[in-house]
């Protein structure tokens, strides 16, 4: 039998707490966890720490293989997570300057699939 997370979209990912402190988790769904840590029904971490805000995510095949990349990220450093951070919006950048769809286009891919707002500010 096949697990209907295994089917789903799955993602790892880093938010950055309203005091600052970084909190690590997976999900099938990262617009709905995103809203859920703000709304005080996230992990009891981030309850405390609102607002969040989405600084870093990965897509997965498998909640297995986005279970394990969390459990990777969990163990850095704080620098380490910040540089994975700050590499990430670097990627995402780039892609935005050197595609061949433009600097629109990329922005409205990003958008449609609910990653950034109009802003370039992840949702």
């Amino acid at each position: 039998m096949v697990d209907r997370a295994d089917m789903d979209e799955n993602y790892t990912y880093i938010v950055r707490c309203a005091d600052g402190t970084l909190y690590t988790g997976w999900t099938n769904d990262l617009k709905k966890r995103i809203k859920a840590h703000n709304s005080g029904k996230g992990a009891k971490y981030t309850k405390t720490r609102r607002p969040v805000e989405l600084v870093y995510f990965e897509h997965f095949a498998t909640k297995e293989e986005a279970m394990s990349r969390e459990y990777h990220i969990k163990q850095l450093k704080h620098a380490q997570k910040q540089a994975l951070i700050d590499n990430f919006y670097h990627f995402l950048l780039q892609d935005y300057h050197t595609s061949p769809m433009g600097y629109k286009q990329v922005q409205q891919q990003y958008c449609s699939i609910g990653y950034i707002d109009k802003q370039n500010s992840f949702l």
